[in-house]
């Protein structure tokens, strides 16, 4: 059965589907029976061969093949080659100079690029910048390439323009305005405060009479600095004795059974400051307070479990938990300072496990409660 095609270039490819219904196909031979002009058959032996040298006009291919028992049959192909198309007008290009741009003095240079202009049916064969407008001449560093540094601006509006010609001599201009500015200094940012850290209440035991007041957690944010600490007497059933009260831990001595409030003053490198009142409770050993409950909720825990304390014990506390090998493995410190306080306990990174919790309170026994990991 023959075949037809239609093509617009001059080389084409011819593709057979023989086959032998009892055996195989032995061999192929294709050749030119017609034709405007002698093709080139790329390959005259094979199943499929290209076909090269078409001008406009009708062919004719001949394909004999042979099967493997010496029996032959033909088929024949046409090829229509059609005329060339005739081209369409030219386009013109499309030029891109980059749009606008601002610098700031000391800056007297910038960078405009054309290299997203284009030619949909061809190619940029050229470029060309220009300064169209400008309180100065400006120094065009490449004139003639795609992108260009202009050099030597002084305060003002420059505009610039870009020409670009394509590969059949139509043109097309895109201009790109730069603006050189003043350098103006930012206004340097207001200074913040420094913030005063320092512990809200401490509670000490008789005999006890001395106690730290500690202020190194105060901080200057902005990148400012803490330059000078000043802790000083407020009330209290005596006049306390103050030591170091020009350092960020001061001591209080000679201390009696009562209520005492102090101060710390802070004072960043830019003279600002802030204050911080710290109170000492001291008790008579006889009324020493007491622990009511310590417990681990939920327990056994995976990620958390939750630290919750009642009673009338206050001040500084520490937690610190072992594993079963007597073992520490981290140890915190809080303040408590109401009747039932509670705090997360994260557990993360912690093996599974059987561990202690040994908590103690300002001067109280240690309590010690088992908690299990998951």
């Amino acid at each position: 059965m023959s075949a037809s095609r239609l093509v617009n270039a001059p080389h084409t490819s011819i593709v057979t589907g023989a086959c032998d219904a009892d055996g195989s196909i032995a061999s192929y031979a294709w050749s030119q029976l017609k034709g405007p002009n002698v093709a080139n058959i790329g390959f005259p032996n094979s199943a499929n061969s290209g076909v090269s040298g078409l001008v406009q006009g009708d062919y004719t291919f001949n394909l004999v093949v042979t099967d493997n028992k010496g029996l032959s049959a033909s088929d024949t192909v046409h090829v229509t080659v059609n005329p060339q198309p005739a081209p369409g007008p030219n386009q013109a290009p499309v030029a891109n100079s980059g749009g606008s741009k601002s610098i700031n003095l000391p800056t007297t240079s910038v960078l405009l690029n054309g290299a997203s202009s284009y030619d949909p049916d061809g190619t940029i064969a050229s470029y060309s910048w220009k300064q169209i407008s400008g309180p100065s001449a400006a120094n065009i560093q490449a004139p003639a390439n795609s992108s260009t540094g202009i050099y030597n601006m002084e305060v003002g509006v420059y505009e610039f323009e870009l020409t670009v010609t394509d590969n059949k001599g139509l043109t097309a201009t895109d201009r790109s305005v730069v603006t050189v500015s003043n350098a103006v200094a930012p206004a340097p940012p207001a200074n913040v405060p420094p913030v005063a850290v320092a512990n809200d209440t401490t509670v000490i035991t008789l005999p006890i009479q001395n106690t730290s007041l500690d202020g190194s957690n105060s901080y200057d944010s902005l990148g400012g600095t803490i330059v000078s600490y000043s802790w000083s007497y407020v009330s209290g059933p005596s006049v306390a004795v103050l030591d170091n009260t020009d350092q960020a831990v001061a001591l209080a001595k000679d201390l009696v059974i009562g209520t005492y409030v102090f101060s710390l003053t802070v004072t960043d490198n830019q003279g600002a400051t802030d204050t911080k009142n710290v109170t000492v409770l001291v008790l008579n050993s006889a009324t020493r307070p007491q622990i009511s409950t310590v417990s681990y909720y939920p327990n056994p825990a995976y990620w958390h479990t939750t630290l919750k304390v009642e009673g009338s014990a206050r001040g500084r506390a520490t937690l610190q938990i072992y594993n079963t090998s007597g073992q520490m493995v981290s140890s915190q410190t809080m303040w408590i300072d109401q009747q039932t306080f509670t705090k997360e306990i994260y557990l993360r990174g912690y093996p599974r496990g059987t561990y202690y919790m040994n908590l103690r309170i300002g001067s109280n026994k240690p309590v010690v409660r088992k908690l299990q990991k998951l």
